[in-house]
């Protein structure tokens, strides 16, 4: 007899527990798998449609599991959707997507599957008449060396959610997972959030078939650090992955009405800002986020800079996902949705896109949402709004914002100074001004090159300290000094002192675009769109020999 499970891990104990590696991984890469089910924009008969998002989780290496966990992840092309029991069958294109129009209403397994690939199944899908359901579904891609070998177990798992459909005060989730050949992991989540609500099993316990694992949800608290008040419609979503690595979803609606208070609406928030960043998988092996860059340059190209940063955040195990980037491509795309609320009459806030709930978010110091959907794809507008809540009700939403992600871009090469060079010092300015070439990148329309000196720390070992980073205009302009600050209006920087040295460049495009002429005025200015790569890392010595 298994004995129920009860973990009451809270969202940032999970993040901080992981598994290994991919404990953390998963507990941020799964959430808002599910686009609306039952949701979205009407058809135009009885019948329902599904719209399908397959993207892949990469096992190739270390910074790709890391990449397509906590970023996003290139569409699966070529994989099969199969209604199970039914006939309907659609193939995923290029960015992972598939439909299935005039579907009859009722409830589905819908079964993902491609040659060689673990297989992926979502049980329960509901299908509405006059409605479209979409699902956002994961595979994982197998690394190299095992892309060959015969997949022993394509079948997946089973999973069941125990809840009830209506729920008030604290009420106990039940997930239960089954599977002959062992599971390695589940997770729970509350609507599109970025983090689940609990994890079980990836290595900080053993989970064994058939047990099951009990979650208590508290929808009433006003604690900053617990739920919040959760009134309204919402999907439970469990994700299982066994040990095969075929995964199962199960979605739960669930209606929460506890009992409200009188009182007044908060207010709508104001001044709802959106950025929407497209970053190629260079960017999470580049040492250096826009945060590095302090004294070395200016605040203000930090500031433009700064929705690229969310790499670091991947790279240091934090930080949510998104997808819907071209398979082949890559890339990732993660928005990031901030506002603000001056009075103190909201408990939270919901957040919709493309006029339909995704999430709730507490009050804190940072009123921010970061959202990883599967509609973040390049070219397809992506519109967003919020509200604010308390225990009266829902106040009105905010006006909208609406952002259309860019297409990724290709990863940049350098050509000089080559590797391992050595530059001599000029003695009159007793160090040294290289020039740094690079090539061009289709599509970029900005460079910025950073260079850092290469310390001996004696606690931490070899240390790159940033010294310059330069803005460089022109995406057929793959050439600057050491030094030159022209472009944003500074003086130039102090010639680099004999010693060790390494560099690299980041590719943009931004939009609004940059002035095309003139010296740059960053103030002010705010990127609503970005595509961002970034080159290897050479390294060069100054040398007074």
């Amino acid at each position: 007899m298994h004995h129920d499970i009860v973990w009451g891990m809270t969202r940032r104990t999970v993040a901080l527990c992981g598994l290994v590696v991919l404990c953390v991984l998963l507990a941020t890469a799964t959430a808002g798998c599910f686009g609306g089910l039952g949701g979205g924009g009407g058809t135009t008969s009885s019948k329902g449609t599904i719209v399908g998002y397959v993207s892949e989780i990469d096992m190739s290496d270390e910074m790709r599991i890391e990449a397509t966990f906590l970023a996003s992840s290139p569409g699966v092309a070529g994989a099969q959707a199969t209604l199970v029991g039914t006939s309907r069958q659609a193939t995923t294109s290029t960015v992972g997507k598939f439909s299935m129009t005039s579907v009859s209403p009722g409830t589905y397994d819908l079964l993902v599957a491609k040659t060689d690939w673990p297989s992926t199944i979502v049980y329960g899908l509901k299908v509405e008449a006059n409605r479209t359901s979409e699902v956002a579904l994961r595979m994982v891609r197998r690394p190299a060396s095992q892309a060959t070998a015969r997949l022993q177990d394509k079948e997946p798992p089973t999973v069941t959610v125990d809840c009830p459909s209506m729920v008030s005060g604290t009420v106990q989730v039940t997930v239960t997972p089954s599977d002959e050949g062992g599971i390695f992991g589940v997770l729970l989540f509350l609507d599109e959030d970025s983090e689940p609500e609990c994890s079980w099993g990836f290595g900080s316990q053993v989970v064994e078939s058939g047990q099951p694992l009990v979650w208590e949800w508290n929808t009433v608290s006003g604690s900053p650090n617990e739920t919040g008040w959760n009134n309204g419609e919402h999907k439970l979503v469990a994700m299982v992955i066994d040990s095969n690595y075929n995964m199962a979803y199960r979605i739960v609606p669930v209606t929460v009405q506890n009992e409200t208070v009188q009182g007044t609406l908060p207010v709508a928030p104001s001044d709802l800002r959106c950025t929407v960043t497209t970053m190629h998988y260079s960017l999470f092996t580049f040492p250096w986020s826009p945060g590095d860059i302090g004294s070395a340059s200016s605040d203000e190209l930090a500031r433009v800079l700064a929705p690229a940063g969310t790499a670091k955040a991947f790279r240091e195990g934090s930080g949510p996902k998104a997808r819907g980037t071209p398979s082949g491509s890559d890339a990732v795309i993660l928005a990031s949705a901030y506002w603000r609320y001056e009075t103190a009459d909201a408990m939270g806030f919901k957040v919709y896109r493309n006029g339909r709930f995704v999430a709730d978010v507490l009050r804190g110091e940072w009123e921010e949402w970061m959202d990883g959907s599967p509609v973040l794809t390049p070219g397809q507008r992506v519109e967003y709004a919020v509200s604010a809540y308390n225990r009266a009700g829902e106040g009105p939403k905010s006006a909208p914002v609406s952002r259309t992600p860019i297409a990724p871009l290709r990863g940049g090469s350098l050509t000089s100074p080559a590797d391992e060079t050595v530059i001599a010092a000029d003695v009159k300015q007793v160090g040294a001004t290289p020039v740094f070439d690079w090539e061009p990148v289709s599509g970029a329309e900005a460079y910025v090159v950073f260079v850092a000196a290469v310390k001996s720390d004696p606690v931490i070992g070899l240390t790159r300290e940033l010294v310059w980073v330069g803005l460089v205009r022109g995406g057929t302009t793959t050439s600057t000094t050491y030094g030159d600050n022209s472009l944003i209006g500074q003086p130039p920087s102090p010639p680099l002192e004999p010693g060790e040295y390494v560099w690299g460049v980041m590719a943009l495009s931004l939009e609004p675009n940059l002035p095309a002429s003139g010296t740059l005025n960053l103030e002010g200015y705010e990127p609503q769109v970005l595509s961002v790569s970034a080159s290897a890392v050479w390294g060069f010595t100054v040398s007074t020999d």
